[in-house]
C-alpha cells in the first residue's frame, strides 16, 4: 500500500485549494487523477478566483450525451487537463437532474490518458451528487457524496501488484517489479477529518525474490487495516497484519509461514514532507515469539529490538531448523525461554542483552547438552565494562562432563574475561582459571590469554565416559595460553599433564573444529618416567614393571581417530625399581611382531615372568600403514624385548610394516 502513503499530502493540498480557490500544486498519484475527476462534480459549488474552459461541445449521442472539452484550465499556468470527453449512453438530460449509468469519462493529464466508467445523479439545482467512478478492470472504485464532499471511499477489488506497478511507473520510484500479489481494499479518505484514511485490506498469494535471491517469500496471504491520522507535524500510519500460509526464505532460514502465523502491528510517523521519522512495530507469534522494534529515526536509528521467545522448542523448529541442517547439526533439542534487547547504532550492534530462562539443550551427535541453563548476558560496544553471569545444573562439552557450577565474566566492545579463580568441577576434579582474557572477539583472529590449572582428575573417569579402554592414575597439570583463528585453536607454551606418576609434555598443539565436523587435534608429545605397571594393567595387556620414556611426534587426530604418529617408546632403569615381564606380555609383545604364543610351545611357559634389559617399540605412521621399528633396528629386524637374566628372553621383530588397524587391535586386545 506504500503509493497510498507517499501522496497524501499533495492529495489534501489539492482538494483543498479547490475548495478555497486556490492554486493546485500539482498531483503525482493514483488517488490524485481520480481527484481530478471529483473536479466536474464540485463544479457547481467552487467560487474560484480564475478558471477556463475551451473547446467545450456538448451533443446528443443515440439515446445518451456526449460532452467534449480540448482544455480546462484553473489558475491557467498551475493546472490543466486535456482532451476531455464525458459520454453518458442512457440520459440526454442535464438540468435539474443529470442520471447517469455505466458511463465513461476520458481526459489528459500531464501526458498520461486516463479513462474510467462512471456511475451517479447530479442534481445541479440543489446542489447535490453521488458518483461512483471505476477502471474498465473493475479493480479500482472511487465513490464521492455530495453529503460529505471531503469524504471518499476507495475499493480495490482484486487488483494485481502488475497494475498498480503500470499505473504508478511515472509517479513514484518504488519499484514492485520483483512482486507478484492480489490486492482488495476499502479505504474511507476524509480531507476534512483527524482520520484521514482508514479501511481494510487484503494481500493473496504473495510471492517476491530478491535480486540476488537471497530472500524469498512465496504465497503468503496477509490481511489487516491500515489508519492514517492527520497531525499538526505530520500524519501517523497505522498498520496491522495477519501474516497466514505460504514460506519465505532470509539466506539459511527458512520459515513455514502456515506452521507459524503472525501478526504484525506497526506505527510510523511522518513529517509534513512525507519522511518517515519515529517507527515502532510488534511482532508476534503467539505462544512463541515478540518482538518489538522501535527506531527514533527510520533513516538513522538508533533501533531497539525488545524480543521475548517464550517457547524456544517451537521457535527452533519454526524458525532456525533449517539453518542448524545446514551447519551439520539434525538432532538439536531445546527447550526454556530467552528475552533480551538489541540495541544499533547505525549499521553496527551497540548493546545486547540476553535472559536465559530453565533452558535445556542437547546435541546428541556432538556431545553437547546443558541442564536447566539460567543466564543473565550483558554487552554493550563502548563504555563501563557489563557484568554478566551462567549457572547450569549440567553441563556436557565434547563428551566432557561439568557438574553443577556458575560463571561470571565481564565485557564490552571486543573484549572479554572471566571473573579470576572461577572453578569449572569436571569429573571428580576440575578446572582453576586464574587468567582469561579474550580480546578481538569479532575478528578472524581471537587474541587470548590463558592461565589455568587442572587440578587431579581421574583417569579411569575419562576413559570411561569416552569409550576408551580404561586407564589407572590421574590427570593434572597447568594450561599455557593460547590463540584462536578462523576454526583453529592454537596452544603458545606446553601443556604439563602430570600422569601414571609420570610427566607429559605436549607442545605444538592445534585443535580446529573442536565442536564442528571432523575436528583435527594435532600436537608433539613427550613423557618421562610412565609407570609401565599402570599402563599395563589399563589395558589388560599382561604385567610390566619398570618406567619409560618416549615421544609421539607429528600426532594428528582426525574426527577422534589417529591417523598420522611418529612414536618410540624405550624403558629407561631406575634404581629399585624392577624390571620384569609377565608370560601374557612377552605373548602380546610378540605378537606385534608376526609370532604368536612362542612362550606356549616351549618349557618357559612354566615361568610366570621374567627379567628384562630393556623394551623399545616404536611406529611410524602414514596412509594407515605403520612402519615399525625397536631396540638395535637393521634392516630385516628389530628388537623389541632385551632379556636379562636366567632364563633370558629376546624378542625380535621381523615385520617391518603393518597395518594400524591391525597393530592397534593387537596392542590394545588382550584377549587374541
Amino acid at each position: 500500500m506504500c503509493f497510498l502513503y507517499r501522496d497524501l499530502k499533495n492529495i489534501k493540498k489539492l482538494a483543498l485549494k479547490l475548495r478555497a480557490g486556490c492554486r493546485i500544486k500539482r498531483a503525482k498519484s493514483l488517488l490524485s487523477s481520480w481527484l481530478i475527476i471529483s473536479f466536474f462534480i464540485y463544479t457547481t459549488n467552487i467560487q474560484a478566483q480564475l478558471w477556463s474552459v475551451d473547446g467545450l461541445k456538448i451533443q446528443s449521442i443515440a439515446d445518451g450525451l456526449m460532452i467534449q472539452v480540448n482544455e480546462l484550465n484553473l489558475d491557467t499556468d498551475e493546472f490543466s487537463i486535456s482532451s476531455i470527453r464525458y459520454m453518458c449512453p442512457q440520459s440526454k438530460q442535464l438540468f435539474p437532474v443529470h442520471q447517469c449509468s455505466s458511463g465513461q469519462i476520458e481526459f489528459t493529464y500531464q501526458g498520461i490518458g486516463y479513462n474510467y466508467q462512471l456511475d451517479g445523479w447530479l442534481d445541479i439545482q440543489h446542489g447535490r451528487w453521488h458518483f461512483s467512478l471505476r477502471n474498465k478492470a473493475h479493480t479500482l472504485e472511487l465513490e464521492i457524496d455530495s453529503q460529505n464532499q471531503n469524504e471518499f471511499k476507495l475499493r480495490i477489488n482484486q487488483m494485481k501488484i502488475s497494475e498498480i506497478t503500470e499505473i504508478m511507473k511515472e509517479s513514484t520510484e518504488l519499484d514492485l517489479t520483483q512482486v507478484n500479489a492480489v490486492i482488495s481494499a476499502e479505504f474511507s479518505i476524509n480531507l476534512d477529518k483527524e482520520n484521514l484514511i482508514s479501511g481494510d485490506y487484503k494481500v493473496q498469494a504473495l510471492n517476491w525474490e530478491s535480486k540476488t535471491s537471497e530472500y524469498i517469500v512465496a504465497g503468503a496471504d496477509l490481511q489487516g487495516k491500515l489508519q492514517v491520522k492527520q497531525k499538526q507535524d505530520g500524519l501517523d500510519l497505522s498498520i496491522n497484519a495477519s501474516i497466514s500460509n505460504g514460506e519465505a526464505l532470509f539466506k539459511d532460514i527458512y520459515v513455514r509461514l502456515d506452521e507459524t502465523p503472525m501478526v504484525v502491528e506497526s506505527q510510523t510517523h511522518f513529517d509534513n514532507d512525507l519522511m518517515p521519522l519515529n517507527t515502532r512495530t510488534n511482532i508476534k507469534v503467539q505462544e512463541v515469539l515478540s518482538v518489538v522494534l522501535q527506531a527514533l529515526n527510520v533513516e538513522k536509528g538508533p533501533y531497539t529490538i525488545d524480543y521475548d521467545i517464550t517457547d524456544l522448542s517451537r521457535f527452533y523448529q519454526g524458525f532456525l531448523a533449517s539453518y542448524f541442517e545446514i551447519m551439520g547439526v539434525n538432532d538439536l533439542e531445546v527447550e526454556g525461554r530467552l528475552q533480551g534487547q538489541l540495541r544499533t547504532e547505525g549499521e553496527h550492534l551497540s548493546s545486547l542483552s540476553a535472559q536465559f530462562e530453565e533452558t535445556y539443550a542437547v546435541i546428541e551427535s556432538k556431545k553437547i547438552e546443558v541442564n536447566n541453563l539460567n543466564a543473565h548476558v550483558n554487552w554493550q560496544s563502548s563504555g563501563d565494562w557489563q557484568s554478566s553471569r551462567f549457572q547450569w545444573d549440567a553441563l556436557l562439552l565434547a563428551g566432557m562432563p561439568i557438574s553443577k557450577s556458575s560463571m561470571e565474566l565481564l565485557s564490552v566492545n571486543q573484549q572479554l574475561e572471566i571473573k579470576k579463580g572461577t572453578e569449572i568441577p569436571l569429573f571428580d576434579g576440575s578446572l582453576i582459571i586464574n587468567q582469561l582474557q579474550l580480546k578481538d572477539i569479532f575478528q578472524p583472529q581471537i587474541a587470548i590469554q590463558f592461565d589455568a590449572e587442572v587440578r587431579p582428575i581421574s583417569l579411569q573417569l575419562i576413559t570411561e565416559k569416552m569409550n576408551w579402554p580404561v586407564m589407572q592414575g590421574s590427570i593434572a597439570g597447568t594450561i599455557p595460553g593460547m590463540k584462536k583463528q578462523g576454526s583453529t585453536i592454537t596452544f603458545d607454551g606446553s601443556l604439563q599433564i602430570n600422569v601414571f606418576d609420570g610427566k607429559m609434555l605436549v607442545k605444538h598443539l592445534s585443535i580446529e573444529r573442536l565442536f564442528g565436523i571432523a575436528p583435527v587435534i594435532a600436537a608433539d608429545v613427550s613423557f618421562k618416567q610412565l609407570n609401565l605397571q599402570q599402563i599395563t594393567s589399563t589395558y589388560d595387556f599382561g604385567e610390566i614393571t619398570g618406567v619409560i620414556n618416549g615421544y609421539v611426534n607429528e600426532l594428528r587426530i582426525t574426527n577422534w581417530k589417529v591417523d598420522r604418529l611418529d612414536s618410540y617408546i624405550e624403558s629407561t632403569k631406575l634404581k629399585g625399581i624392577a624390571q620384569k615381564i609377565s608370560q601374557k606380555a612377552i605373548d602380546n609383545i610378540s605378537s606385534i611382531g608376526g609370532i604368536q604364543g612362542a612362550l606356549s610351545r616351549s618349557f618357559l611357559r612354566f615361568f610366570d615372568s621374567f627379567r628384562y634389559k630393556k623394551i623399545g617399540l616404536g611406529c611410524k605412521l602414514r596412509n594407515s600403514i605403520c612402519e615399525m621399528r625397536g631396540l638395535n633396528t637393521t634392516k630385516n629386524s628389530y628388537y623389541l624385548i632385551e632379556g636379562r637374566g636366567v632364563p633370558s628372553i629376546n624378542i625380535i621383530g621381523y615385520r617391518k610394516f603393518i597395518d594400524w588397524e591391525i597393530f592397534l587391535d593387537r596392542l590394545l586386545n588382550a584377549n587374541f
